[in-house]
C-alpha cells in the first residue's frame, strides 16, 4: 500500500519559515516501510525560502492566514493537491495541532475530494485532546487516533474505508463516529523503533541542519498546567540508550552529512549521568548541538561537559517572574533556582534562550512587569515572549473552563473565522485581572516591543550569530538564509517601535 502522512500548512500562509521536518510523521513513515508499505511524508508547511522568523509577532499575521486558508485556488493548496495526485496514496494520515485546525479541516476536505475511497485518519495533539469535536467538524475524516501510532499502524492500514469505520473500540486508540476508543494505544518501546525516515519527504528538500532533529526520549515527568505533554506522552519518561543514540547519530552524520543536531526532548538533561555519557559520544562524532531543558536539571559541571562536547545552544522555560504565578501553573521552580542556573549559563559561554509567557488566567499587570524585570535580571542571550494559548486537555484549560474564560468546544466556522491565538477564549481579557480600560491585546503588543528592543541590541545580535558560525562551516548556504531572515526580523523590530 501507499501511505501518505500530511502536516497541513500554517506558517507558510504568513510567510514564516518553519524549522526542521515533522518528526512524528517521519517516525510513522519508517514504521510503515518496515511493514512493507511505500510511505511518503508531505510537509505542506515547508518553504525553504520563507524569511519570516519573528514568531513573537505571529499573531499579527493571523488575519493573513485566515484570508488564505479557505482559498482553495491559492498556490499552497494547489501544491498540496498536486503532490497528493502525484503520489496517489491508498491511505492518508493527517497530524493536527490546535493552532492549525482550520488548515487541518481544509486539508481533509481537499484530500477527500481527490481520494473518495481512501481512509483518512487524523492524529496528533489536538486529535488526542478533542477527538469527538474533530470528527463533528470534519465529515471527511473517517477516524481519529489517540496515542503513539507506530505499533498500531499495521492494524490501521489493513482495512478499507468501510471496514475501518466499524473498528472503533476494537483497535486501541481508534475513535470513529460510532465508537469511542476502549483504550489508548500503548506507549511505544522507543528503543525498538527505526530511525525516522528522513528520505520520505515529498516536495522541497531540507537543509542538513533541518534534518538534524533528534529525540532521545518521549515523555516528561513534570505537570506544568499549560502544557499538553502529559496528555500526549503521559508522565512516564522513556529514554533511548546511549548506545542506540550513538548509532543513530553516526548514521545521521554519514548518510545525511549532518554536522549540527537539535535535540527536541522535553527535558534533555533529565538524567545527568546519561547526558554526560551522550556528551562523550557527541564529542567523539564532532557534532555541534543544541537542546531544550529545565534549569533545575543543570549544574556548573554538567554545563562544562556539554560545552566541551559541542553544545552551542540551550533553551529553557522560565515563563514568569511571579512566584505566585509559578505556583499557579505548577512549575515546581523558584526564582533562586532560576537565578543560579542563569549564572552558570552566562559563565559557560553557551548561547542560551529563555522563554517567557504572559496572559495567564489570574495574572495581574504587576505580574507582567515583574516578568520583564526578572528577564532583564537573568540577562539571557535571547528572550522569547509568547501569549498564553488555551490548549484543550491541559489542567489550566480545565480550570479556565470552570471560570468561564474558555469554551468547551469550537465549531468549524469558528476555526475559520477566529485568530488561532484566540481559539477557545470567550473573554478578551483571557482571565487576566487588569485595570479598567486596559486591553490585553495592546498590553501584549507593548511587551513584545520591549522584548524586541532587548533582543535587537548590537551585543545580543552578535552573540546570536556567534554559534551560527559552527553551522555555517558545515553548511555554507545556511549563512545566506540566516542573513536574509535577520533582515526580515530587524525590519519587523523597527516597525514595532
Amino acid at each position: 500500500m501507499r501511505l501518505l502522512f500530511i502536516d497541513p500548512p500554517f506558517y507558510r500562509f504568513m510567510g514564516y519559515y518553519t524549522r526542521y521536518f515533522p518528526y512524528g510523521l517521519a517516525c510513522l513513515a519508517a514504521s510503515a516501510r518496515e511493514l512493507g508499505h511505500e510511505a511518503g511524508v508531505l510537509n505542506a508547511d515547508h518553504d525553504p525560502h520563507a524569511r519570516g522568523v519573528d514568531y513573537q509577532a505571529l499573531s499579527r499575521a493571523h488575519p493573513r492566514y485566515l484570508r488564505q486558508v479557505a482559498n482553495e485556488d491559492g498556490a499552497i493548496w494547489r501544491e498540496l493537491l498536486a503532490q497528493v495526485r502525484r503520489f496517489q496514496p491508498d491511505w492518508v494520515g493527517i497530524t493536527a495541532l490546535t493552532a492549525k485546525m482550520a488548515a487541518v479541516l481544509h486539508t481533509a476536505t481537499l484530500v477527500r475530494r481527490e481520494l473518495p475511497e481512501a481512509p483518512i485518519v487524523v492524529g496528533g495533539p489536538h486529535a488526542v485532546a478533542r477527538p469527538r469535536e474533530l470528527l463533528e467538524n470534519s465529515t471527511e475524516t473517517d477516524a481519529v487516533f489517540i496515542g503513539e501510532g507506530e505499533s498500531s499502524l499495521g492494524d490501521l492500514v489493513a482495512h478499507n474505508r468501510s471496514e475501518l469505520l466499524m473498528l472503533g473500540g476494537q483497535i486501541p486508540g481508534l475513535v470513529t463516529r460510532e465508537h469511542d476508543a476502549l483504550t489508548e494505544a500503548p506507549p511505544e518501546d522507543i528503543e525498538a523503533l527505526p530511525d525516522p525516515s528522513r528520505d520520505s519527504f515529498l516536495g522541497p528538500s531540507y537543509s542538513r541542519e533541518d534534518l538534524g532533529l533528534v529525540m532521545t526520549s518521549r515523555g516528561c515527568p513534570y505537570s506544568c498546567t499549560y502544557c499538553f505533554s502529559k496528555g500526549l506522552w503521559r508522565r512516564k519518561v522513556r529514554l533511548k540508550s546511549v548506545d542506540a543514540l550513538s548509532g543513530e547519530l553516526s548514521r545521521l552524520k554519514s548518510r545525511f552529512r549532518v554536522g549540527h543536531v537539535t535535540f527536541k526532548d522535553d527535558v534533555f538533561t533529565l538524567n545527568t549521568e546519561r547526558t554526560k555519557a551522550l556528551c562523550h559520544e557527541l564529542r567523539a562524532l564532532r557534532l555541534t548541538w543544541d537542546c531544550v531543558t529545565r534549569v533545575d536539571t543543570l549544574s556548573r559541571d554538567l554545563l562544562s561537559v556539554m560545552k566541551q562536547s559541542g553544545c552551542i545552544g540551550i533553551k529553557i522555560g522560565v515563563e514568569t517572574g511571579s512566584e505566585r504565578i509559578m505556583k499557579q501553573i505548577d512549575r515546581r521552580l523558584d526564582k533562586a533556582t532560576i537565578r543560579r542556573a542563569a549564572t552558570w549559563l552566562r559563565e559557560s559561554g553557551i548561547f542560551w534562550t529563555a522563554y517567557f509567557m504572559m496572559g495567564l488566567p489570574g495574572e495581574r499587570l504587576e505580574d507582567v512587569e515583574t516578568t520583564y524585570e526578572f528577564m532583564t535580571e537573568l540577562s539571557p542571550d535571547f528572550a522569547s515572549l509568547s501569549g498564553y494559548e488555551a490548549f484543550p486537555g491541559t489542567a489550566l484549560f480545565q480550570s479556565a473552563l470552570t471560570h468561564g474564560i474558555v469554551t468547551e468546544t469550537m465549531n468549524r466556522q469558528e476555526f475559520f473565522h477566529t485568530s488561532p491565538h484566540d481559539y477557545y477564549f470567550s473573554r478578551r481579557d483571557r482571565g487576566m485581572i487588569l485595570p479598567e480600560g486596559t486591553e490585553y491585546q495592546e498590553l501584549e503588543a507593548q511587551m513584545q516591543r520591549r522584548f524586541h528592543k532587548y533582543n535587537s541590541s548590537p551585543i545580543r545580535l552578535a552573540k546570536r550569530f556567534k554559534p551560527r558560525l559552527f553551522v555555517w562551516r558545515n553548511e555554507p548556504r545556511a549563512a545566506i538564509y540566516d542573513m536574509l531572515r535577520l533582515g526580515g526580523w530587524l525590519r519587523q523590530a523597527k516597525g514595532d517601535q
